[in-house]
């Protein structure tokens, strides 16, 4: 029997992990193959690419390559990097090699050394990033954006090759035929222009999806809490946009703990980088680890209803609990603007605080 073809997860963050499942759990005619890149470890600090390894399932193989260089040895560590690459590519003949961000030098290279060395065009496909894939970040951050395109790129093309570029938009390079994502009907142009694939919620909770996530949670060492009850989750935001956003952390926890007395058996996730309970909210709220990615709060919890600010969980929670309702915080701020048009568009209510 003729093995089946295979195809290329280049996996840089929980999200484009989580994402992949759905892509191999709906294409049974590929071997997937998930490749970390990009990361700062490759041993047991680094606990989603160990369990990745673990468990293997639902991808054919799971393997990471050199964790990133620093200074002066980062060129050195990306060429070991494309070494790897070439050797992977030679080795599997990919038909389809996907990312989460198509600027990544890792990606754009085994595009480029695909399309010169194998027989057939090779897709390129791009893996839904969060919010941004929906709305232009540019605006809220013109300075950034201009130095990358004028200072950034042409010295990566001069450092590595002519075949890299800068997509002025995630998802719209000139490597990308295809696109991933869990709301194509509202992808932002120039992106919607890409022919897409809507990846299925209801995978994630089929028997081979809550397999993979409950094999995941434990392999992790993750504790989730055993309250079947319906629980209110709020979904906070990192402590340094709460200023912009609220004017002060104070001023944001008044506010929170105004709107959190109104609802009972809540649950709290801060941030994955926040430490301890910088809002002060532990006699009103029980907390949930924060190392642990909303996504699997919203395929494993029984939650009714979820409260946060701008963030991808947002979106996140609407995709895996359609029925779930989903609210955001209004402010005046240049994040909550840039969100509000999109939020209306997937049924997430906004909150007068």
């Amino acid at each position: 029997m003729k093995s089946p073809a295979n195809k290329i997860l280049l996996i840089s963050t929980f999200r484009h992990y989580f994402l992949g499942i759905a892509m191999a759990l709906q294409d049974k005619q590929h071997a997937y193959h998930a490749i970390f890149i990009d990361q700062q470890y490759d041993d047991e600090r680094n606990p989603l690419l160990a369990a990745a390894k673990a468990l293997i399932t639902p991808f054919k193989s799971v393997s990471c390559l050199p964790t990133r260089g620093k200074g002066l040895n980062k060129r050195a560590v990306r060429l070991r990097a494309f070494a790897s690459i070439k050797e992977t590519i030679d080795t599997l003949k990919p038909v389809e090699i996907s990312t989460g961000n198509d600027r990544r030098l890792e990606f754009q290279y085994a595009m480029y050394y695909a399309r010169l060395n194998l027989t057939g065009h090779t897709l390129g496909s791009y893996i839904e990033d969060g919010t941004g894939t929906y709305i232009n970040v540019q605006c809220y951050s013109l300075k950034k954006h201009l130095a990358d395109k004028y200072i950034d790129t042409p010295i990566k093309k001069l450092a590595y090759g002519l075949w890299y570029s800068r997509p002025a938009v995630l998802g719209a390079g000139k490597w990308i035929d295809r696109t991933y994502l869990t709301f194509p009907e509202l992808v932002a142009p120039p992106v919607d222009k890409v022919p897409g694939v809507h990846l299925n919620a209801d995978l994630y909770h089929s028997g081979d999806g809550q397999q993979i996530i409950e094999q995941l949670v434990k392999t992790m060492g993750f504790t989730l809490p055993k309250n079947q009850e319906e629980i209110v989750l709020l979904a906070l935001p990192h402590h340094s946009i709460v200023k912009d956003m609220y004017g002060s952390v104070a001023n944001f926890r008044k506010k929170i703990a105004e709107l959190l007395k109104q609802e009972k058996n809540i649950y709290v996730k801060y941030h994955p980088r926040d430490l301890g309970d910088p809002y002060g909210l532990g006699d009103i709220a029980t907390f949930l680890p924060t190392a642990v990615p909303a996504e699997i709060y919203f395929t494993t919890l029984n939650i009714k209803q979820v409260i946060g600010d701008i963030s991808t969980a947002m979106m996140s929670a609407k995709w895996l609990k359609p029925n779930c309702h989903v609210s955001y915080i209004k402010t005046n701020s240049i994040y909550t603007k840039a969100a509000s048009t999109l939020f209306g568009k997937m049924d997430i209510k906004e909150i007068n605080l």
